[in-house]
């Protein structure tokens, strides 16, 4: 599948569900979900356009979808609590920690998008002294 050059607010929420996975199908987002329209809206303000369209990064557009996507079902799960039911034991609140890490896990990816990480060794001018000596 090839990126896209491009993308449309329906077609920002659309990857923002597929970001979402099975949390959105458990939270029964679609996208006209009010969530996702306001969690679009948070890429936009954040790429200082006024329509998505005109935004034109497209590793930066993904990155703060991802970002807002997991902000969005962090808030929407934050009163999940665990039950007991019909002999069913129901651990409700593991979908919130996992929003919350795959919220973390996207701040981490935003960040290395606005701020590159050094190429590393290959590919620098810089050098670095190794030792080889063991330490016992």
């Amino acid at each position: 599948m090839p990126l896209p050059s491009s993308y449309t607010e329906s077609a920002l929420k659309a990857y923002m569900l597929v970001v979402l996975s099975e949390v959105g199908s458990m939270l029964e987002w679609t996208e006209d979900t009010s969530e996702l329209g306001e969690a679009a809206n948070d890429v936009a303000l954040a790429l200082d356009v006024d329509d998505i369209a005109e935004a034109t990064d497209i590793k930066l557009i993904r990155a703060y979808a991802r970002v807002e996507a997991w902000r969005a079902a962090s808030e929407a799960t934050a009163a999940q609590h665990d039950f007991d039911v019909d002999g069913g034991s129901y651990d409700m609140s593991k979908l919130h920690d996992h929003a919350l890490k795959q919220f973390a896990s996207a701040q981490i990816v935003l960040d290395n998008v606005l701020n590159p990480p050094a190429t590393g060794i290959a590919g620098s001018s810089k050098s670095m002294t190794v030792s080889n000596k063991a330490v016992w």
